[in-house]
Protein backbone atom coordinates (compact mmCIF):
# COMPACT_ATOMS: atom_id res chain seq x y z
CA UNK A 1 0.00 0.00 0.00
CA UNK A 2 1.35 3.26 -0.89
CA UNK A 3 1.90 6.14 1.27
CA UNK A 4 -1.04 7.89 2.24
CA UNK A 5 0.26 11.23 1.05
CA UNK A 6 0.38 9.58 -2.46
CA UNK A 7 -2.19 8.33 -2.46
CA UNK A 8 -3.98 11.74 -1.92
CA UNK A 9 -2.04 13.03 -4.12
CA UNK A 10 -2.92 10.36 -7.13
CA UNK A 11 -6.61 11.14 -6.13
CA UNK A 12 -6.05 14.83 -6.62
CA UNK A 13 -4.87 14.26 -9.98
CA UNK A 14 -7.71 12.07 -11.03
CA UNK A 15 -10.19 15.01 -9.27
CA UNK A 16 -8.25 17.27 -11.32
CA UNK A 17 -9.30 16.15 -14.68
CA UNK A 18 -12.53 14.69 -13.73
CA UNK A 19 -14.11 17.49 -15.55
CA UNK A 20 -13.75 15.88 -18.90
CA UNK A 21 -15.09 12.42 -17.93
CA UNK A 22 -15.90 12.33 -21.88
CA UNK A 23 -12.08 11.96 -22.62
CA UNK A 24 -11.48 8.79 -19.77
CA UNK A 25 -10.61 5.65 -21.06
CA UNK A 26 -11.78 2.39 -19.56
CA UNK A 27 -8.05 2.36 -18.21
CA UNK A 28 -8.39 5.49 -16.63
CA UNK A 29 -11.42 4.32 -14.89
CA UNK A 30 -10.12 1.41 -13.54
CA UNK A 31 -7.17 3.09 -12.23
CA UNK A 32 -9.44 5.36 -10.44
CA UNK A 33 -11.30 2.50 -9.18
CA UNK A 34 -7.99 0.53 -7.95
CA UNK A 35 -7.39 3.89 -6.40
CA UNK A 36 -11.02 3.74 -4.24
CA UNK A 37 -10.48 0.39 -3.34
CA UNK A 38 -6.67 1.18 -2.10
CA UNK A 39 -8.84 3.94 0.09
CA UNK A 40 -11.44 1.64 1.34
CA UNK A 41 -8.53 -1.01 2.18
CA UNK A 42 -6.79 1.89 4.36
CA UNK A 43 -6.80 2.27 8.24
CA UNK A 44 -8.55 5.44 9.10
CA UNK A 45 -5.67 7.77 10.03
CA UNK A 46 -4.33 6.85 5.93
CA UNK A 47 -7.84 7.90 5.12
CA UNK A 48 -7.63 10.97 6.57
CA UNK A 49 -4.42 11.75 5.60
CA UNK A 50 -5.46 11.04 1.85
CA UNK A 51 -8.34 13.43 2.19
CA UNK A 52 -6.05 16.23 3.76
CA UNK A 53 -4.63 15.97 -0.01
CA UNK A 54 -7.76 17.15 -1.56
CA UNK A 55 -9.04 20.92 -1.64
CA UNK A 56 -12.31 22.39 -1.43
CA UNK A 57 -11.28 23.25 -5.12
CA UNK A 58 -11.31 19.44 -6.06
CA UNK A 59 -15.07 18.86 -4.76
CA UNK A 60 -17.02 20.05 -8.10
CA UNK A 61 -15.15 16.96 -9.73
CA UNK A 62 -15.35 14.61 -7.29
CA UNK A 63 -19.36 15.43 -7.82
CA UNK A 64 -19.16 14.96 -11.06
CA UNK A 65 -17.15 11.58 -10.19
CA UNK A 66 -19.78 10.13 -7.83
CA UNK A 67 -22.82 11.04 -10.40
CA UNK A 68 -20.80 9.10 -13.18
CA UNK A 69 -20.56 6.23 -10.86
CA UNK A 70 -24.40 5.99 -10.46
CA UNK A 71 -24.67 6.32 -13.64
CA UNK A 72 -22.12 3.27 -14.41
CA UNK A 73 -23.57 1.42 -11.55
CA UNK A 74 -27.03 1.50 -13.60
CA UNK A 75 -25.58 0.39 -16.81
CA UNK A 76 -23.07 -2.79 -15.24
CA UNK A 77 -26.00 -3.38 -12.88
CA UNK A 78 -23.32 -3.26 -10.02
CA UNK A 79 -23.64 -2.35 -6.46
CA UNK A 80 -19.84 -2.21 -6.53
CA UNK A 81 -20.06 1.05 -8.68
CA UNK A 82 -22.18 2.47 -6.18
CA UNK A 83 -19.68 1.51 -3.59
CA UNK A 84 -17.12 3.40 -5.49
CA UNK A 85 -19.68 6.97 -5.78
CA UNK A 86 -20.05 6.76 -2.21
CA UNK A 87 -15.97 6.42 -1.71
CA UNK A 88 -15.85 9.45 -3.78
CA UNK A 89 -18.00 11.48 -1.60
CA UNK A 90 -15.98 9.73 1.60
CA UNK A 91 -12.98 11.53 -0.38
CA UNK A 92 -14.62 14.98 -0.79
CA UNK A 93 -16.01 14.89 2.77
CA UNK A 94 -18.77 17.28 2.75
CA UNK A 95 -16.48 19.80 3.34
CA UNK A 96 -17.38 22.66 1.03
CA UNK A 97 -21.27 22.85 2.21
CA UNK A 98 -23.20 19.60 2.60
CA UNK A 99 -25.99 20.01 0.92
CA UNK A 100 -23.83 19.79 -2.51
CA UNK A 101 -23.47 16.46 -1.93
CA UNK A 102 -27.46 15.72 -2.14
CA UNK A 103 -27.43 15.77 -5.56
CA UNK A 104 -24.86 12.86 -6.13
CA UNK A 105 -26.08 10.73 -2.98
CA UNK A 106 -29.96 11.11 -4.59
CA UNK A 107 -28.96 10.11 -7.91
CA UNK A 108 -26.80 6.88 -6.24
CA UNK A 109 -29.71 6.03 -4.33
CA UNK A 110 -32.36 6.19 -6.81
CA UNK A 111 -29.92 3.99 -8.79
CA UNK A 112 -29.53 1.69 -5.74
CA UNK A 113 -32.72 1.25 -5.22
CA UNK A 114 -34.20 0.81 -8.67
CA UNK A 115 -31.36 -1.88 -9.20
CA UNK A 116 -33.02 -3.60 -6.44
CA UNK A 117 -30.13 -3.35 -3.60
CA UNK A 118 -30.29 -2.22 -0.17
CA UNK A 119 -29.49 1.39 0.85
CA UNK A 120 -29.16 -0.38 4.31
CA UNK A 121 -25.37 -1.65 3.07
CA UNK A 122 -24.36 1.89 3.12
CA UNK A 123 -24.20 2.09 6.65
CA UNK A 124 -21.77 -0.55 6.22
CA UNK A 125 -19.59 2.46 4.34
CA UNK A 126 -19.45 4.76 6.95
CA UNK A 127 -16.62 3.77 8.31
CA UNK A 128 -14.70 4.85 5.30
CA UNK A 129 -16.25 8.40 5.97
CA UNK A 130 -14.97 10.97 8.86
CA UNK A 131 -16.60 11.76 11.55
CA UNK A 132 -18.76 14.77 10.15
CA UNK A 133 -18.83 13.17 6.86
CA UNK A 134 -20.55 10.48 8.22
CA UNK A 135 -23.10 12.68 10.45
CA UNK A 136 -24.02 13.95 7.14
CA UNK A 137 -24.58 10.82 5.47
CA UNK A 138 -26.48 9.57 8.15
CA UNK A 139 -28.95 12.27 8.90
CA UNK A 140 -29.41 12.44 5.04
CA UNK A 141 -30.32 8.28 4.80
CA UNK A 142 -32.24 8.95 8.28
CA UNK A 143 -33.55 11.94 6.83
CA UNK A 144 -37.49 12.31 4.79
CA UNK A 145 -37.80 10.10 1.92
CA UNK A 146 -39.13 13.11 -0.21
CA UNK A 147 -35.62 14.81 0.52
CA UNK A 148 -34.24 11.83 -0.98
CA UNK A 149 -36.17 11.53 -4.07
CA UNK A 150 -35.48 12.63 -7.54
CA UNK A 151 -38.39 15.04 -7.56
CA UNK A 152 -36.49 16.62 -4.92
CA UNK A 153 -33.80 17.67 -6.96
CA UNK A 154 -36.19 18.86 -10.09
CA UNK A 155 -34.76 15.71 -12.38
CA UNK A 156 -36.46 12.93 -14.14
CA UNK A 157 -34.35 9.48 -14.92
CA UNK A 158 -34.68 8.59 -18.53
CA UNK A 159 -33.32 5.20 -19.79
CA UNK A 160 -32.48 3.81 -22.79
CA UNK A 161 -30.54 1.09 -23.92
CA UNK A 162 -29.35 -0.15 -20.83
CA UNK A 163 -28.02 3.53 -19.55
CA UNK A 164 -29.73 6.13 -17.82
CA UNK A 165 -29.38 10.01 -17.79
CA UNK A 166 -30.77 12.64 -15.26
CA UNK A 167 -32.51 15.20 -16.74
CA UNK A 168 -34.17 18.49 -15.65
CA UNK A 169 -38.01 17.55 -14.85
CA UNK A 170 -40.26 19.74 -16.91
CA UNK A 171 -42.36 21.72 -14.60
CA UNK A 172 -45.96 22.62 -15.79
CA UNK A 173 -46.47 26.02 -16.09
CA UNK A 174 -49.23 27.52 -14.32
CA UNK A 175 -52.10 28.29 -16.30
CA UNK A 176 -53.48 31.78 -17.16
CA UNK A 177 -56.26 32.75 -16.34
CA UNK A 178 -58.27 34.23 -19.22
CA UNK A 179 -61.29 37.14 -19.05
Amino acid sequence: MREASALGKQLATFADFAIDLDKWSPENFQEFQALLSEYRRSTSGHQRSAREAITPAHAPALWVLAIAFAKRAYAERSSDRIVDGLTVLAIEDFRVDPRDSRLPLILLLWVDSHLGYEAAAWRAQIAMFSDTGARYLLEFLDGPRFAQALKTAELVAVEADGQVEFVPAVRRQPRRRTS
